[in-house]
């Protein structure tokens, strides 16, 4: 399987395939990006609700997951569960 793209979905998708006992090596995801997936900030959430809000917004980490609760997907993730990286790839043809 060969995840073309580095965003917060592929992330998600490698945990998924990890979860649904994919083997070693049979996933790789090449991606533009000089880092594995992250989770984007909800920096709207934390202007709309200042420190000083009783109720305050969640902010999640920045490696995919981590708002989950899971492992955080850094790169040693991925080569510890047997997912090739190949970042600062860009994909101009798939065929």
């Amino acid at each position: 399987i060969v995840i073309v793209g580095g965003g917060n979905a592929s992330g998600y998708a490698c945990m998924e395939l990890i979860g649904s006992g994919i083997k070693s090596h049979e996933v790789a995801m090449i991606t533009e990006e000089p880092v594995p997936p992250y989770e984007r900030p909800a920096l709207t959430k934390a202007y709309m609700h200042p420190p000083e809000a009783k109720v305050r917004a969640r902010l999640p980490g920045f490696y995919t997951c981590a708002g989950w609760g899971k492992d955080k997907q850094t790169l040693q993730w991925y080569t510890d569960h047997g997912i090739d990286v190949l970042t600062e790839t860009k994909v101009t043809k798939i065929d």
